[in-house]
């Protein structure tokens, strides 16, 4: 089922109607650019294998809800697969919630996130995010419960490999095997923006983060 909606989904379309032509679709964690960058095509969208992987798996007709954050490109992302899932035969239940709800670890269950709608940002190094799908965080980030081997594998790895380009070969793997999964989409990496006053001179995390307490009066 979850290669049935991962095929489902036309994520240029998802792209297209949230962000216009100011960017492209993603293909992994790491945002162009960064090392690890997963220079590849997003994958194409295809009805009728959809179709049959539903029938496969005697789930023609399935009703699944998805979880997402009250944020307007969130939204409006959800509603496009939503009506994309819909041809194919998926019914899609939109659960929109505050942040605080959605983040709540605490009282979520697998069941309560049969598809959910997440952000991630984080440090330039795309190990900051994959480090959390592990199966140690099953009760914390990792609300997809994946798992797999040679993932954890080369996980252990990048954390030792100093070469940037032995290193993006590393999370280029882990990335491909997150898709072939079947447990993620990828969607966009939009930017941040800050407006600072000229009279500022701001500190920042790598990431673009601020750090209040390192800002100080501009020279």
């Amino acid at each position: 089922m979850r290669h049935a909606i991962q095929k489902g989904i036309d994520i240029s379309q998802v792209v297209e109607a949230v962000w216009g032509d100011a960017i492209g679709p993603a293909t992994g964690m790491a945002a162009p650019g960064l090392v690890g960058y997963r220079n590849a095509e997003p994958p194409a969208r295809d009805v009728e294998g959809a179709r049959e992987l539903l029938a496969e798996a005697g789930a023609e007709g399935l009703s699944i809800h998805m979880n997402l954050p009250n944020y307007p490109e969130t939204v409006t992302a959800a509603q496009v697969m939503q009506a994309q899932l819909a041809e194919v035969g998926v019914n899609v239940e939109l659960l929109v919630k505050d942040d605080a709800t959605f983040y709540d670890l605490t009282t979520a269950t697998p069941e309560d996130r049969e598809l959910t709608l997440q952000w991630w940002t984080g440090n330039p190094a795309p190990v900051y995010a994959l480090q959390y799908f592990t199966e140690q965080e099953f009760e914390g980030w990792n609300w997809q419960h994946f798992h797999d081997d040679e993932f954890m594998e080369l996980l252990g790895r990048v954390w030792d490999e100093s070469d940037n380009a032995k290193r993006a070969e590393l999370y280029v793997r882990m990335q491909e095997i997150m898709v072939e999964s079947g447990a993620f989409v990828f969607v966009a990496n939009p930017p941040l923006g800050y407006l600072i006053r000229d009279t500022v001179d701001p500190g920042m995390l790598p990431d673009g983060r601020p750090v209040f307490h390192a800002f100080k009066v501009a020279k």
